[in-house]
């Protein structure tokens, strides 16, 4: 041992990650996943069909625009929420408010383009199935 040395710092150790929080984490992601996917699904095909839109009150741009719009939204936020979820993991932040929070934002928009679709679509009240 040498004399008149001070022993070497000592680097603090990251808590550990708490199981329940990355399990509802991951399972948030993959539901906001799965659900995109599902939402481009319908997207499409709610494109594929518009034939059937009637003429005097449809509107094809708008439609158009109200799909893309709604599918770029939900991509825009799912990405951002869960690199936000990603990043407070690594930090051993709480993140599950971070991954259920970003499905709900995203199902919240699709709810508000399928109401949006519907309007611009002709259905009447703005509701698609109304």
């Amino acid at each position: 041992m040498v004399y008149g040395m001070s022993p070497p710092p000592t680097v603090p150790r990251k808590p550990p990650i708490s199981g329940v929080d990355l399990g509802v984490s991951i399972v948030g992601i993959i539901l906001t996943v799965v659900f995109s996917v599902f939402a481009v699904f319908i997207g499409v095909f709610l494109l594929a069909f518009l034939d059937t839109c009637p003429p005097a009150t449809c509107s094809i741009g708008g439609v158009i625009g109200t799909v893309g719009g709604t599918l770029l939204i939900t991509a825009v936020l799912g990405v951002i929420g869960i690199t936000f979820t990603i990043v407070a993991l690594l930090r051993r932040a709480r993140a599950w408010p971070l991954a259920l929070g970003t499905f709900a934002l995203c199902v919240l928009t699709c709810v508000i383009g399928v109401y949006l679709f519907g309007a611009a679509a002709g259905t009447g009240q703005g509701l698609l199935f109304g």
